[in-house]
């Protein structure tokens, strides 16, 4: 029990230091004229129902005119919901634009801070806003004046429980919550609930600790429909500590390392200051646009199907979903879209007639019309999980590409893909296309690759 107390202090203590914050300390000039019955009634309206009471203690937050009062509870409630050791409730008052928040002394203590930090980041976006423009509505926008939003995209973030080794005086929890709070605090980041995390891996049987492999956390964090996970380890060598992150993103497993260190007689709190250094600038670059119009993968793909230029590829893809029949074929017309995107003329049968296969296969011609490539293969779909109401479904698609007229396999290869969605049919469709558009790439590097190995 003491050392529970002693860790939930200490983590008071670096939260308050992550967030600009001073000592733990009543700000007595923000209470506002509510009164504490009608401040603990509006807490009690605001709590869920069966939820755990996080304490007795009342504190009123009147806000300046210029903040808005219900924004800053929205934000104030995201950034301790995922905190094990902080709990915390709210609730908003808009006849005072006052802020209510219950839990233990220290927990308001800490609340406290944390207003005072983002009622003055707000303070320099007012000042910082031209004459006579209007003001912006919320903290979000407010913050999103001094980092320039428009560069930013939103992005949705799943950070798994760290791996703490021995030496470490810190527990897995706590120290996730560290970082859990340094995103929520920045602009258009959305933070996974950690329950949510620990159901989906359960359902999946996948482990969380510690540097997992990419693969595997790329997996998960799709399932959880974020754009990145973020996996870690805390370790102490020698009198120095050492925290490494990894930055997994979920659509292509590229990693961005973060790291730092610091000696251990410094503490923590200045191990996690140096991370939040660190963090921020690289989370800020993942958030810069992704190209839209040709993507890197894309790219690849064109140049590799010069080659085929003036070609034309039948594409015969059959599909099934497993225990439910899908309408129209999603991965053959994801494949087709794909080939016409890099410049190939593609026909996809429509109501071909018996025995059209084997008249390509002899002739290398479908009805008048010269083929020189079948494109053909099987996908299939299955449901694979449900949470919070969305549905996750896996896919594979296989594909041959066959030279015709001839019945010589020239290449093959497969794709995989996963996609969530409140429909299965849709989750379903959505992850044969990306399977199909995953396997035809496959394919059109390996033929490239076996036209130079002729050369």
């Amino acid at each position: 029990m003491k050392t529970n107390r002693m860790t939930m202090v200490a983590t008071f203590a670096v939260l308050a230091l992550l967030l600009g914050a001073g000592q733990l300390m009543a700000q007595s000039g923000n209470e506002g004229s509510l009164t504490e019955k009608e401040a603990r009634d509006l807490i009690n309206a605001a709590r869920r129902p069966n939820s755990e009471n996080p304490g007795q203690n009342i504190r009123i937050f009147r806000l300046k005119p210029s903040s808005d009062g219900k924004s800053m509870m929205v934000k104030l409630r995201q950034m301790f919901a995922d905190s094990a050791m902080v709990k915390v409730a709210f609730a908003f008052d808009p006849r005072s634009n006052s802020v209510v928040a219950s839990g233990s002394d220290d927990a308001l203590g800490l609340v406290a801070q944390v207003v005072k930090t983002l009622e003055a980041a707000e303070g320099k976006a007012t000042r910082a806003r031209p004459a006579g423009t209007q003001p912006a509505q919320g903290h979000d926008n407010l913050q999103s004046r001094i980092r320039n939003p428009k560069s930013l995209r939103p992005i949705r973030v799943a950070v798994f429980d760290f791996d703490v080794l021995k030496g470490v005086e810190m527990e897995p929890a706590a120290l996730t919550d560290q970082v859990n709070t340094m995103l929520a605090a920045m602009d258009k980041v959305t933070i996974v609930n950690r329950d949510q995390i620990k159901k989906v891996a359960d359902e999946h049987k996948m482990a969380l600790a510690g540097l997992v492999d990419s693969a595997s956390a790329a997996q998960l964090g799709k399932f959880l429909s974020a754009n990145y996970v973020i996996v870690g380890r805390a370790s102490k060598i020698g009198q120095t500590n050492y925290l490494v992150l990894k930055m997994i993103d979920v659509g292509t497993t590229v990693q961005t390392t973060v790291s730092a260190k610091s000696t251990a007689e410094n503490g923590l709190e200045t191990l996690l200051e140096r991370l939040k250094g660190e963090l921020t600038p690289q989370v800020r670059e993942l958030q810069k646009p992704l190209k839209t119009e040709d993507d890197a993968v894309l790219a690849e793909v064109r140049e590799a199907a010069k080659h085929l230029a003036g070609k034309v590829i039948l594409v015969d893809v059959t599909e099934t979903h497993v225990n439910r029949p899908l309408r129209d074929p999603a991965a053959q017309m994801a494949i087709a879209n794909r080939l016409k995107a890099v410049g190939i003329e593609v026909i996809v049968p429509k109501d071909p007639v018996d025995g059209w296969k084997k008249s390509l296969l002899e002739t290398g011609r479908y009805g008048e019309q010269k083929v020189d490539f079948l494109v053909e293969g099987e996908g299939v779909s299955a449901y694979a999980a449900e949470m919070q109401g969305m549905i996750s479904c896996r896919a594979r698609v296989e594909l041959r590409m066959i030279a015709v007229p001839g019945r010589n396999v020239t290449v093959s290869d497969k794709g995989v893909a996963a996609r969530v969605d409140l429909v299965e049919a849709l989750a379903a469709k959505a992850a044969l296309e990306d399977a199909g558009v995953s396997a035809l790439d496959a394919v059109i590097l390996e033929h490239a690759k076996a036209q130079e190995e002729k050369k």
